[in-house]
């Protein structure tokens, strides 16, 4: 958002004039903002909040069994 100011103020006045100044956006509102949803959809797709690609890394592995609301999950 940094880099397109003209697009951050846009996407302001937007919200302001839907939701206004006195609250915060909800998820009722989200039908009468199509140009938040794209925009986040942009910004996710520049920046993505969970890194792409191989997950070598990781260890899904558990070590023990658990169980959780009445589900036994095994090791």
């Amino acid at each position: 958002m940094t880099l397109y100011p003209e697009v951050q103020k846009r996407a302001q006045a937007k919200i302001d004039s839907i939701v206004g100044q006195e609250r915060f956006p909800t998820f009722e509102d989200r039908d009468k903002l199509p140009y938040i949803a794209a925009l986040i959809q942009e910004v996710t797709r520049w920046a993505p909040i969970v890194p792409q690609g191989q997950v070598h890394g990781f260890c899904f592995r558990s070590y023990s069994s658990s169980a959780t609301q009445g589900c036994h999950i095994a090791q």
